[in-house]
Parts: structure tokens; C-alpha cells; sequence
């Protein structure tokens, strides 16, 4: 909001070199939600790679910068990653399509948010 947006120009001032030129700009969250289905190898401990994947694509989502695109792919990609010998297949269902927010918007999601069809 702009009250934080204010007293952090005012701290800052306190820690910036002097004549270094320094710009706030405040954000507002948009929460997304993430539906994926995977296909995994048998014998797979389930539960256990779900919450894994999970909070990887929770990790990676939230570390996006305002006004960045959330792509499909990225999604897809960071739950791949996390045992790419054991998951042959991961498909995003939800969001449909990219995701591209306001450039003072930051897309952010959450293990509720996150879920496996």
C-alpha cells in the first residue's frame, strides 16, 4: 500500500549512497490457482512426490518479479525437475493458458493453491 511504499523511501534514504538515485514502486499479489496431473513410474511413494512437486512449483512461481509472465511451461518445467527419472508426464490443467499480469501485479501461489487432479 502507499504507507509502505512511503516508509520505505524514507528507510532507504538512511542506507543509499549519496547522489544514488533509488524508485519504490508498491505491488498487489494475485493468487493463482494450479491444477496438474502426473503420470509417474510404478511403485512411486505418491503422496510424497506430490508434496515435493507442490512446493516446487510454489517455490518457483513465487519467486516471479512484478508485471512477469507465469508460462505454462514454467510450471510444468519446475515440477518436472523435481525427479525427472520418475514423473513421465506432467500436464498443466489450470491456468489454461499464460498467465500475464499488470506490470505492478506479482503472481504468487500457495501448496492449498496448488493441486494435483
Amino acid at each position: 500500500n502507499a504507507e509502505m511504499v512511503n516508509d520505505t523511501i524514507l528507510e532507504l534514504e538512511n542506507w543509499r549512497a549519496a547522489g544514488a538515485a533509488i524508485q519504490v514502486a508498491g505491488g498487489t499479489a494475485i493468487l493463482q490457482a494450479i491444477t496438474i496431473s502426473l503420470t509417474v513410474r510404478a511403485g512411486i511413494s505418491i503422496p510424497t512426490l506430490v508434496d515435493r512437486v507442490q512446493a516446487a512449483i510454489v517455490a518457483g512461481v513465487n519467486r516471479g518479479q512484478q508485471g512477469e509472465t507465469l508460462y505454462r511451461s514454467l510450471i510444468q518445467s519446475l515440477g518436472r525437475a523435481v525427479d525427472p527419472d520418475t514423473i513421465m508426464e506432467l500436464e498443466v490443467i489450470n491456468p489454461p493458458a499464460n498467465v500475464v499480469p499488470a506490470a505492478n501485479q506479482a503472481i504468487r501461489t500457495s501448496t492449498g493453491l496448488v493441486t494435483v487432479a
